[in-house]
């Protein structure tokens, strides 16, 4: 019983460098996508944020335009003017009329409207910002998520290597006689369950990338940092109420 545990603890020692080895140089090589970077380009792709931006920036504008005085109208007329030939030196009463017209709004009208606009401004500000925290979390589980499956499956994978040495080495136990046959069929049982479990992981894994697909589009595809993210503590609960 000893051997065999040594001999385990051997193989998978060196299978376990190998692979770490292997992970290593392959995370070197691939672009790696940071949660930052994430949460960045789903805010910079979500329509919702740049909807309200634009309605931002438009109830800016009429901010300005209404704390302003209409703009002034020229008024153009004539008097007595013969409509028969539109002759100017016709008539001795004709007149032509040249003159401004500005319209002064009632007390504080303007400063009213402009403080109304400035505050549904500042609404969807509250709204915009409401939206960006919103999409953050959604980034973050997601995110977060590919990164569990990930390090569930490197896990798995270690484990499946050392079931398959303990299935490898109770082979040549039973073919010396030194197992039974079904000390045999149980190590191959268990491996079976080791893969099947990979598999389960790899299918999680998928599906936390479609959705996190749904945010930032192709760039979900990409590999995750392997380190969890620094994450800031949350504030006080009545602040955040």
């Amino acid at each position: 019983m000893f051997g065999l545990r040594d001999s385990i603890q051997v193989r998978a020692a060196v299978r376990v460098g190998s692979l770490s080895l292997l992970a290593a140089s392959t995370v070197a090589s691939a672009q790696v996508l940071s949660l930052q970077e994430a949460e960045t380009l789903a805010l910079s792709q979500d329509p919702s944020i740049q909807s309200v931006q634009s309605m931002r920036q438009a109830l800016d504008e009429r901010q300005v335009a209404a704390a302003q005085l209409p703009d002034p109208m020229l008024k153009l007329g004539a008097m007595s003017l013969p409509t028969d030939t539109l002759d100017l030196e016709q008539e001795p009463m004709t007149q032509l009329q040249v003159g401004l017209v500005q319209k002064f709004p009632r007390g504080q009208t303007r400063t009213l409207r402009a403080e109304q606009i400035r505050e549904r401004s500042v609404g969807l500000d509250d709204s915009a910002l409401d939206l960006s925290l919103r999409i953050r979390l959604a980034v973050r589980e997601e995110y977060l998520e590919v990164q569990k499956q990930q390090r569930l499956a490197r896990i798995n994978r270690e484990a499946v290597t050392v079931f398959k040495d303990l299935a490898d080495i109770t082979e040549g136990y039973y073919a010396t006689g030194q197992v039974q046959q079904q000390d045999v069929l149980r190590a191959a049982v268990e491996l079976a369950k080791v893969r099947e479990r990979g598999a389960r992981i790899g299918e999680d894994e998928e599906r936390a990338r479609a959705r996190l697909a749904a945010w930032i589009g192709d760039a979900a595809d990409s590999d995750v940092a392997a380190d969890w993210p620094a994450l800031r503590e949350p504030g006080a609960a009545d602040a955040i109420k």
